[in-house]
């Protein structure tokens, strides 16, 4: 939660690229979640429905 020049973000993708996303907030400081939760939500969201949806039902998540 640092700005990316300074925390090389990249290494954790190419760690391993088939679960880690990453996703860059403006306007975010360390407590997104807090500071644009609808964002936040989205994005954990379309993660979930993109690696964890059931075979052949690839739907979005939605939050309640």
């Amino acid at each position: 939660m640092i700005p990316p020049r300074f925390a090389r973000p990249h290494q954790f993708v190419e760690c391993n690229p088939n679960y880690v996303e990453l996703v860059e907030l403006d306007n975010a400081g360390h407590c997104p979640q807090d500071e644009c939760p609808e964002q936040v939500n989205q994005a954990i969201l379309n993660w979930m429905s993109g690696n964890f949806a059931p075979a052949g039902n690839k739907s979005k998540l939605q939050c309640c």
